[in-house]
């Protein structure tokens, strides 16, 4: 048989109630979360191709002009704004013309950033924009075709190029972290007061008369009769209630009924002049009323018998063999009944002559 432990409702349920919210919430962060994200990337991406698409218009207008140096401001101004890693003007062969970093000035973008030429290319072939979004290092990254010409002196050659834009979201993704985390704190210190609630008034309607009716029911174990219990309402416990209270009036009338029958015996067995005598074979104890005691001369309590040798010893040695006989005949089933009559020791140092039934 396997033990098992039982934990009290007051701790478990709590304890239950507050894991299940645990992970409801871990659950909702996380997806919450998630779907942040994505619509961050989706306004991001939204608000490069705004970006790019102004700027495309405008940087043309001061590289066809041959405005260099505007070209870098605008450039600077927008990555300032939207705090863009890396803005850069590429032309068709991969040299970089304007950039927001000026070490990269007439540098090739394939050897000194970040630059797929694969997609570059893409991107002036088919003369439209490729957004890409790198999750894993939170950037985006975007490729969009323009027209320039090749150097100041040379303004009848126009040459296309395009826009390279490094947008790094690591800031804004952290935020969002923090801001879920934030909202996750909030969650929990609501759901904690929750549980604490929930608690106070599992404690009230439930723990608290569950614990009544335990005492009330121990009280009756212990002997208690007439106890009653008290607790009003409707409901699995008022149904219980009653339950208890019937019990406890029923065996408060049984054993009155009990001991009264049990005085009516001992009285008749008084009136009778008979002594009676139980022995429990299994465990080999023995009871005697007290008029068995009061046959023998012994005053109440004074005679003590607790096995059957120690009745035995009281049996006088001339009859103690016919006795043991008669018993053996009776366990075996030779015999009815145990009846005999034999002679015990009394008080008084004499022997009695007693009849004994069995």
């Amino acid at each position: 048989m396997h033990n098992i432990r039982i934990i009290p409702l007051r701790l478990w349920l709590p304890i239950l109630v507050f894991g299940m919210f645990l992970a409801l919430e871990a659950i909702f962060s996380l997806s919450i979360r998630q779907s942040y994200e994505d619509g961050l990337y989706a306004r991001s991406v939204e608000y490069v191709k705004q970006d790019m698409s102004e700027l495309s218009r405008d940087m043309m207008e001061r590289l066809l002009s041959d405005n260099y140096s505007d070209a870098d401001r605008l450039l600077t101004r927008k990555a300032s704004k939207r705090s863009y890693a890396l803005l850069v003007a590429v032309d068709s062969n991969g040299q970089i013309y304007s950039s927001t970093d000026k070490k990269l000035l007439q540098e090739y973008a394939s050897d000194s950033i970040s630059f797929d030429p694969a997609l570059f290319k893409t991107a002036i072939q088919q003369n439209e924009e490729v957004i890409t979004i790198d999750r894993n290092n939170k950037l985006i990254r975007a490729y969009y075709p323009i027209k320039f010409v090749r150097t100041p002196y040379e303004r009848n050659e126009q040459q296309f190029g395009a826009l390279y834009l490094v947008y790094d979201l690591t800031l804004s993704i952290n935020e969002l972290w923090t801001n879920t985390w934030n909202t996750v704190q909030l969650s929990l210190i609501t759901g904690l007061l929750f549980i604490l609630f929930f608690y106070a008034l599992l404690n009230k309607f439930i723990n608290t008369p569950l614990q009544h009716l335990t005492r009330i029911t121990k009280r009756i174990a212990q002997g208690e009769l007439g106890v009653k219990s008290r607790l009003r309402g409707n409901g699995e416990f008022a149904d219980l209630n009653e339950v208890i209270n019937t019990l406890s009036r029923q065996l408060s009338e049984n054993i009155e009924r009990l001991q009264h029958s049990e005085q009516q015996k001992k009285e008749i067995l008084w009136a009778s002049n008979v002594g009676t005598w139980v022995w429990d074979i299994r465990s080999d104890g023995l009871q005697v009323n007290e008029r068995w005691a009061d046959i023998l001369r012994y005053a109440p309590g004074q005679l003590n018998l607790s096995c059957f040798d120690d009745w035995l010893l009281l049996v006088h040695p001339d009859d103690k063999q016919q006795v043991q006989q008669a018993l053996a005949d009776k366990l075996s089933g030779k015999s009815k009944d145990f009846e005999l009559e034999m002679r015990l020791h009394t008080h008084d140092d004499k022997w009695r002559w007693v009849k004994c039934r069995g």
